[in-house]
């Protein structure tokens, strides 16, 4: 199995993903963005790792992973 984690500006996105391509299992969490009032954009990096916690725990549990062998993270 294969975990894939994209880090991205709205959300974080994880896939556990079988060796033949089949997604087995998907979990998202949005991402709060500070500083629109002033024209800026900011992100919480201890919302990110809490997300990403959250994310790649349900994904393993949901794809029923009981290995992992790759970890692909794109930001």
């Amino acid at each position: 199995m294969f975990l894939g984690i994209d880090i991205g500006t709205t959300g974080i996105k994880t896939c556990v993903v079988a060796p033949d391509g089949t997604i087995k299992a998907k979990s998202y969490r949005n991402l709060i963005m500070y500083g629109l009032d002033e024209d800026k954009r900011e992100l919480n990096p201890h919302e990110i790792f809490d997300c990403v916690k959250q994310t790649v725990r349900e994904a393993v549990e949901d794809g029923h992973a009981t290995q992992i062998q790759l970890v692909i993270i794109s930001s």
